[in-house]
């Protein structure tokens, strides 16, 4: 086994994608004190304190507008690396569809959605990404629950949208009851399939039609 290996090599099976990236992580590693700007090879036994010091010092962003902010938001020195390394959604669809959803959101002043239906993992997953996102409120439905037609009708009043979760509990005599038309009712969305994802890819898609 090689007693060192290829500085640049190495960065690169760490997640850096292009050539700024390496420069930075490679600044940062003289800043530790393990390498020179000269040298292209380190010590295997380095290799522990080189990662820490490079990860200390510099955040991932996938490339993605939403996930910007996120790697901006730790203060280090931001460098475009594979989606795991992401400091946004860390490689996460459902967490990068979240951010995406949530800002177009903000944009549209959309502020608070009416889910029907959605397992209780999945309802818990949702509120989970909605508020590492940074929302909008999300306000669940149980399929299972006893909603009245005065219970529909106050829930379309103090929402900006209605999602129907497809492919999850959800009986017709709940969703019908939100599928109604009123005046002044908000939208009715329905989501095509069961993923987490994909309830967030409905919303970003409805929110970015929608003019503030």
């Amino acid at each position: 086994m090689s007693a060192d290996f290829a500085i640049d090599d190495w960065l690169r099976e760490e997640g850096l994608l292009d050539a700024q990236g390496l420069a930075l992580a490679r600044a940062a590693l003289v800043a530790a004190g393990l390498t020179t700007g000269k040298k292209q090879r380190m010590a295997v036994a380095k290799r522990e304190r080189a990662r820490e010091a490079a990860w200390a010092a510099l955040a991932g962003w996938c490339g993605a507008a939403e996930c910007r902010a996120a790697a901006d938001a730790t203060g280090k020195i931001v460098v475009l690396t594979v989606r795991e390394r992401c400091a946004g959604c860390g490689g996460s669809n459902a967490l990068q569809a979240a951010r995406a959803a949530a800002a177009a959101c903000r944009r549209a002043n959309l502020r608070r959605a009416v889910v029907l239906g959605g397992s209780p993992a999945a309802r818990q997953e949702a509120l989970r990404l909605a508020q590492a996102a940074g929302g909008p409120e999300l306000v669940f439905v149980d399929g299972d629950s006893r909603v009245t037609e005065g219970d529909a009708r106050a829930d379309k009043a103090r929402a900006d949208v209605v999602l129907a979760w497809a492919g999850t509990p959800l009986p017709h005599k709940v969703s019908d009851l939100y599928r109604r038309r009123e005046a002044g009712d908000p939208p009715f969305i329905t989501v095509p399939t069961t993923g987490v994802g994909q309830l967030f890819r409905a919303l970003e898609q409805h929110a970015r039609s929608r003019r503030p």
